[in-house]
């Protein structure tokens, strides 16, 4: 089992842990990364808390190098002999590795900043989870609804250490709530509405408010209708881009894939890939995206323009995929691991100049979609082909009001295209959380696109 370790490590700590494995180094390179994340979750269902827990999770993963001969272990453990035990066995393993082809330059020392943790969130305690979701199950009864979802609050540490001298730190805190909001099951269906945020303070978190959108979405839901595969308007708000671009991600925004081939943006950049009203990139310094100053080499991160008025710019990498390219790390690795793809973390998409409500106004016919589900974006990864379902919220729109609702449809659409067939872009943006643990974050708006392609849906024509 791993360790759970305390509730907080602290700069003092994490460095000196990491200090004793560079005394004396067994071999000519050594670098070594720690991740400590502390704090816990409720989850609820039928308005009901059925699950709390307290996490304390620790790692630390050490790389070595005996001339090109890399390799490569890792620990949960904070005690000596483990840390020790973990570097002897990186040493083994660089002893019995191949020559790595390309090796990057270790991160140089710098002056980082640690960051300023919320103590209220740092230390926030389950009865003030289930507090806060109370509230929601309170809001959604007064309408005959119940509230699903989850509410955590996570205080997220790091630490990078190497032979060259490297020494940074820093620490940030996370709150993130997810609602839905059910009505009466009718029959195979049951409305449903959804709400999400995430925060860098708890105190910032409402909960309330969350819970009062969810159940109005909810409301809205009910009795829905079908609809005949094509294609339409759609109008996705920020939790659908936001899962289009975690994918894209994943396909095509880190160095690896652009680099073997086989992404979207490989031998495009400086090519034009989707319209000119769709700008892109990944910025770890902007507060609004909830920063965190360097990765897992101990490399500042820096901001990357991804795609540029619709022209593929660059994509994110460490030094190893740098050394490769020809250029610089971004400071994006995601592990000491070579196999890891180095994925933007903080994705910003420019918003547009139009309020949401005039979004909205400009649907002559089309689909409202609250955010997709069960999303696989692994289909051709050189156009972004992906398929999904939409979920707690889609309606159809006739002269810019919803004039009922909609049973959940299926898509399956290229987005370089969809993002190519932008029609307008909402001036509000909203922070997403990736729904993966320990994933993004996407400062996103919503978007109206034109010939967004439904191939399916419930209940009689999916």
């Amino acid at each position: 089992m791993p360790d759970s370790g305390p509730a907080r490590l602290g700069r003092e700590q994490a460095l000196s842990a990491l200090d004793a494995l560079l005394k004396d180094p067994p071999a000519d390179r050594v670098e070594a990364f720690l991740v400590h994340r502390s704090g816990g979750y409720a989850r609820c269902a039928r308005s009901r808390v059925h699950q709390s827990a307290e996490e304390s999770a620790l790692s630390v993963s050490l790389r070595v190098a005996l001339g090109r001969k890399v390799g490569t272990a890792a620990t949960n453990r904070l005690t000596p002999e483990a840390l020790r035990g973990a570097l002897d066995a990186a040493v083994r393993a660089a002893r019995a590795a191949p020559e790595a082809e390309h090796l990057g330059p270790l991160a140089e020392p710098w002056d980082v900043s640690e960051g300023r943790p919320d103590e209220e969130t740092a230390s926030f305690a389950p009865g003030a989870r289930a507090e806060a979701l109370s509230r929601a199950f309170e809001i959604a009864g007064r309408g005959g609804q119940t509230i699903a979802g989850v509410f955590a609050t996570w205080l997220e540490e790091g630490a990078a250490a190497n032979s060259a001298g490297l020494r940074v730190y820093a620490a940030q805190t996370r709150a993130e709530a997810s609602l839905i909001a059910e009505g009466e099951r009718d029959g195979n269906y049951t409305p449903s509405g959804f709400a999400h945020d995430v925060r860098g303070r708890a105190g910032d978190l409402d909960a309330a408010a969350l819970a009062e959108r969810a159940v109005k979405k909810c409301a809205l839901s009910i009795s829905p209708r079908t609809l005949s595969p094509g294609s339409y308007t759609v109008l996705l708000e920020p939790p659908c881009l936001a899962e289009v671009l975690e994918w894209m991600s994943f396909i095509g925004l880190g160095a690896q894939a652009h680099l073997d081939g086989r992404g979207f943006m490989s031998r495009r950049i400086g090519e034009k890939i989707t319209g000119e009203a769709f700008s892109l990139r990944d910025d770890a310094e902007d507060a609004e995206g909830l920063p965190f100053p360097f990765d897992a080499e101990g490399n500042p991160k820096r901001r990357v323009d991804l795609i540029e008025k619709g022209v593929a710019r660059g994509v994110t990498m460490d030094s190893a995929q740098a050394v490769r390219a020809g250029a610089s790390s971004t400071g994006h690795a995601a592990s000491l691991d070579f196999s890891a793809e180095s994925l933007p973390r903080h994705l910003f998409v420019a918003p547009g100049e139009k309020p949401m409500d005039d979004l909205i106004s400009l649907m002559e016919r089309g689909i409202w979609v609250t955010r997709f589900h069960y999303v696989n974006g692994l289909l051709h990864p050189p156009t972004a082909l992906m398929t999904g379902m939409t979920r707690d919220g889609t309606f159809w729109v006739e002269d810019g009001r919803i004039q009922y609702p909609l049973y959940n449809l299926r898509f399956t659409q290229g987005m370089l295209e969809a993002l190519s067939n932008i029609r307008a872009i909402s001036r509000e943006r909203a922070r997403i959380g990736a729904t993966w643990e320990g994933g993004m974050t996407c400062v996103v708006p919503a978007v109206l696109i034109d010939s967004f392609h439904i191939t399916g849906g419930m209940p009689a024509n999916g």
